[in-house]
């Protein structure tokens, strides 16, 4: 069930957005780790199929997602905003994607619960606040079928509890087999949740692999935590985090 980057660029007019990037990912829970224009964002944009790369090749279980059928592309996204239709309350968002998935009603149960939706049930979204939209587009996610959940900015909006809530059902979908990439700069949750990351700065890939494998490969103390080692391989303040890119 792996994704591939083969070579892949992509610009915006004159900014080099991605330039050259190879990676490849399994199974389990993988962090996009970088600053502010490092790719991340590009990177997600163009495995949802948001946008198509200028240059290189996107692979998904070894075939190009390009020759996926849009309804048959096994991958939920989750966007650093929230989507949502104005005019469906809370509830009919999920029997929406529970009808176009052929999903039981149990399912749908079984999110709301999780999410810890159910006093919002009858609510439009303007009614909602920010974190508990959030928590709406991340429940109508899993509730699809899906390979792979692609996660930007997850967080955003969440209190601790609700973030630790968010984590174990991440963590869960990479222990049924499934595969987990999260973009954030909440540094401290990835580095509890993920088991691999990838780093990228200013459109290049730096370094992939376990915290271990990269603190190996740089030199780092093991007893380093995720913030120490990203200084050290980039040599910027950790405020180049703030924001997305």
């Amino acid at each position: 069930m792996s994704l591939e980057f083969i070579n892949v660029s992509k610009c915006y007019g004159n900014v080099q957005a991605l330039a050259e990037v190879s990676f490849r990912f399994n199974p389990g829970v993988v962090g996009l780790i970088g600053a502010n224009g490092a790719g991340k964002t590009t990177s997600i944009r163009l495995i949802a199929r948001h946008i198509e790369p200028d240059a290189g090749e996107i692979l998904f279980k070894g075939k190009p997602v390009a020759t996926y059928p849009l309804h048959a592309y096994p991958i939920a996204c989750i966007s650093d905003e929230p989507i949502y239709y104005e005019e469906l309350s809370v509830e009919e968002h999920f029997q929406l994607i529970a009808a176009m998935y052929n999903k039981p009603q149990s399912d749908i149960g079984a999110i709301i619960e999780q999410m810890g939706l159910q006093e919002h049930l009858r609510k439009l979204p303007e009614a909602l606040s920010r974190g508990t939209k959030q928590k709406l587009s991340i429940g109508c996610a899993l509730l699809r079928d899906f390979d792979l959940l692609v996660a930007d900015e997850p967080f955003t909006g969440l209190d601790p509890k609700q973030i630790s809530v968010v984590k174990d059902i991440l963590k869960n979908c990479a222990a049924s087999g499934r595969t987990v990439l999260i973009s954030t700069h909440l540094l401290q949750v990835v580095e509890k949740v993920c088991t691999e990351f990838i780093l990228l700065h200013k459109g290049r890939l730096k370094c992939q692999g376990t915290l271990a494998g990269i603190k190996g490969q740089f030199g780092i103390s093991p007893q380093a935590g995720i913030e120490e080692m990203y200084l050290h391989i980039v040599g910027e303040p950790i405020q180049g985090f703030e924001g997305d890119g």
